[in-house]
């Protein structure tokens, strides 16, 4: 099953830290994760949306806002039109709906279920925006939170699970956790350059739906041709056998 809807208690990048869900953050190589691992939605649903990890947005104010608006924070409308447009939400819903925890068919979470961050060379900043998640995809420590993480909570897909969307379809990106996921799932394969699965499950990179995205959202929804169409329309195809509500 996957994790329980609410904050969990893994500590596999806090070994030696006496971890504070909300306070505690750690430091490596330039790389920054914050500790505030969470699930949302059912633990056997048929559709799991994850993204990279909590972004600025979803890590403000964290000690005093409700749990369940953390997940998408400032994205869900964007959220909502790219999981109907997949055909994996119907058309008069929006995830709000959904972000609970009675929820039977969703859930949600980030691959990187804590919040991680780079150190800007010029700033001495760190950032959760950007090519973060591009960056990523070379660098040994979020590589290595990457690992922990997903062995953790993707090594053992619940029965019902059918779909894995994930945040980005960033050519790197897309490797990255498709190489990753075979370390787990040794059976999956590479359905187009944005899918892969097995008998069981599809895994579907779509756009980003935070604002940084910008133009590349609209083009992704509704162009007719271009890069982010053809995107668009290889997670249609890898997805086509579950659609319930296309359209």
């Amino acid at each position: 099953m996957l994790p329980n809807h609410g904050k969990l208690t893994c500590t596999n990048c806090f070994a030696n830290q006496s971890a504070v869900w909300g306070k505690t953050a750690t430091e490596t190589d330039g790389w920054r994760l914050e500790y505030a691992p969470g699930a949302w939605g059912s633990a056997n649903p048929k559709t799991l949306v994850l993204g990279f990890s909590k972004g600025a947005n979803q890590m403000q104010k964290l000690a005093t806002r409700a749990f369940d608006d953390i997940p998408f924070s400032g994205i869900r409308p964007n959220m909502s039109r790219i999981l109907h447009r997949l055909g994996l939400l119907p058309l008069h819903e929006v995830i709000d709906s959904r972000i609970k925890s009675d929820e039977q068919d969703y859930a949600f979470g980030s691959l990187i279920r804590c919040s991680v961050s780079a150190k800007n060379p010029v700033t001495g900043k760190f950032e959760k925006s950007g090519d973060v998640i591009r960056k990523s995809c070379s660098a040994s420590a979020p590589l290595d939170f990457i690992g922990k993480c997903t062995k953790q909570f993707l090594a053992n897909l619940p029965p019902r699970l059918e779909t894995v969307v994930m945040l980005s379809n960033d050519d790197d990106y897309v490797d990255a956790c498709y190489e990753q996921m075979r370390k787990l799932h040794p059976d999956l394969k590479r359905i187009n350059a944005v899918a892969y699965g097995n008998k069981q499950v599809t895994f579907v990179h779509v756009i980003h739906p935070a604002g940084t995205s910008g133009r590349h959202i609209p083009d992704w929804l509704e162009a007719t041709k271009g890069k982010q169409a053809s995107k668009r329309d290889m997670a249609i195809a890898a997805l086509s056998a579950n659609n319930q509500f296309i359209v």
